[in-house]
């Protein structure tokens, strides 16, 4: 690895391996509570980082509850659960490839633009929490069919779900990434990624409990409708031309400030 620019990192001077790895340990969870207060003063960045909450912890509990509802609401077995798998992750690969490469280049409401790509997909993905609500309805009860009521249905919606999951995966690293003042992308995607983490644990505490109240893991889905639905409007509210515009002048002061620091010292 290349030398890591700047002065020797705190914990350095500590002997002995645990006390160097408590020391490490400390000073990164130390460097994501500044990086979040500094990330404070980049309004778009904040609006990203929380839509990036609730739509991370929608598409990831979504996973979860589905293999959980085809095992206990459709009777599907080890090997039906494992298909649901396999065709999630190879439709999220698809849509991985098509969403920049083919569908936003010729949807022309898009603009070619990765911001209303987002919104478009998260737009679309609702479709799956509001699909698994609609085996209330007694008509489809009665049809057996439509609204997760029959569970071949669930292999046909792992593949609409994992191709956008696949393109959202994509299009916000990327998105999140114009919004990053330079030099300070190591730390920003650290908050990405404890932002994303951080939330895994939000929606199936949430799922548990609805369940245990309920005692209906369908109702679940009006949970996760409305964690994607919430994430929306704060997407929306991202102006990336004032995004892009903050974080090049952030990264200016910063080397500024740098510049001045090291003409002192010298």
């Amino acid at each position: 690895m290349r030398p890591r620019p700047g002065p020797p990192l705190p914990a350095s001077k500590h002997a002995g391996y645990i006390r160097k790895l408590v020391a490490y340990t400390a000073y990164g969870w130390k460097l994501i509570f500044k990086t979040l207060r500094q990330a404070r003063r980049l309004k778009d960045v904040m609006f990203f980082l929380a839509a990036w909450f609730l739509l991370s912890d929608g598409y990831t509990t979504i996973t979860s509850t589905a293999i959980l509802f085809a095992k206990t609401t459709l009777g599907i077995k080890a090997s039906g659960l494992a298909l649901i798998g396999i065709l999630a992750t190879s439709s999220g690969i698809l849509g991985a490839i098509l969403w920049p490469r083919v569908l936003t280049p010729r949807l022309r409401f898009l603009h070619n633009s990765p911001h209303r790509t987002i919104i478009l997909i998260l737009s679309l993905t609702l479709i799956v929490p509001v699909y698994g609500l609609l085996g209330f309805l007694p008509i489809f009860q009665k049809l057996g069919f439509g609204g997760l009521v029959h569970k071949n249905e669930i292999y046909g919606l792992a593949v609409v779900f994992g191709f956008l999951y696949g393109g959202m995966q994509g299009y916000c690293r990327s998105f999140f990434g114009e919004l990053v003042p330079r030099g300070m992308e190591a730390n920003m995607f650290a908050l990405y990624a404890v932002t994303d983490k951080g939330s895994s644990a939000v929606g199936p505490a949430v799922v548990g409990l609805i369940t245990d109240l309920t005692h209906e893991i369908r109702w679940a889905f009006l949970f996760l409708g409305f964690m994607i639905a919430a994430s929306i409007p704060l997407m929306r509210k991202i102006d990336v031309v004032r995004g892009k515009a903050d974080a090049e002048r952030w990264s200016s002061e910063r080397e500024i400030i740098e510049d001045d620091t090291d003409t002192a010292t010298e």
